[in-house]
């Protein structure tokens, strides 16, 4: 185990101690991650009520603690960027984790399960963290955090929040919405949130340049609403089933 890198951030880390993209090492985590969320979702449906909520609420804590260490740690070494505050997918869906804790709102369950796990799963897949070493603080935020992501709305559909289309159009239209001042604070802090930028770093980044700036986001608009809706699909089919059936 070498530490010697443990508190370098993505902006002070030297060249060449990172991981491969699709490297044995990275799909060995991207294993890992799903042997972890498979065996905490199944030893979660085994748990009494009492004890699922309990579970929800580690998992749910666990991320605000995870985003505030962040914080604390990049503060402290003087590394902090406003590019670390959560406005980012991820970073809604970690506070919205927390919301839900005190609500139980099913709107947000089902953003959280529409959005949520695609968007984590996809930062597994595509880490923006390849230059950093496994023992390195950012590293196991960045790998912990998107388990957690996945890991929270799964444990909410076991515990009885099924996606339904019912409530769709409020969850994407809570998203279209929040988007709106986070273009315009994207603009003024030449950041990019919710890839509202220019979508940085991303298949879809030949968008601005082909349909010019701000019309590439109606597209993507579509991509995201598309998105979400085939992540509830699965669960309206399984629903039209059991309706036929009965």
């Amino acid at each position: 185990m070498n530490f010697n890198y443990f508190w370098y951030t993505k902006d002070t880390i030297p060249d060449g101690v990172g991981f491969k993209l699709f490297g044995a090492f990275h799909i060995s985590s991207i294993l890992a991650a799903i042997l972890i969320i498979a065996c905490l979702a199944f030893a979660f449906k085994r748990l009494g009520e009492k004890g699922r909520w309990r579970m929800i609420v580690v998992v749910g804590c666990s991320l605000l603690a995870n985003e505030l260490f962040k914080d604390i740690f990049t503060l402290a070494i003087g590394e902090w960027k406003v590019e670390y505050l959560p406005f980012h997918i991820c970073g809604i869906n970690l506070m919205l984790s927390f919301v839900y804790l005190f609500t139980k709102n099913k709107v947000i369950a089902q953003i959280l399960y529409a959005l949520g796990i695609p968007g984590a799963s996809m930062a597994l897949l595509t880490p923006t963290w390849t230059s950093l070493p496994f023992f390195n603080a950012m590293h196991i935020h960045s790998y912990t955090v998107h388990i957690c992501l996945i890991l929270f709305p799964i444990l909410l559909v076991i515990n009885g929040e099924r996606p339904t289309y019912k409530y769709f159009k409020f969850a994407y239209s809570a998203v279209l919405i929040y988007c709106v001042p986070i273009y315009f604070l994207n603009k003024a802090l030449d950041t990019d949130f919710v890839f509202l930028n220019g979508v940085r770093d991303t298949p879809f980044e030949f968008l601005p340049e082909v349909l010019g700036d701000p019309w590439y986001i109606f597209p993507c608009a579509l991509i995201l609403g598309l998105l979400m809706a085939i992540m509830i699909l699965p669960w309206h089919i399984i629903d039209k089933k059991k309706q036929k059936a009965s």
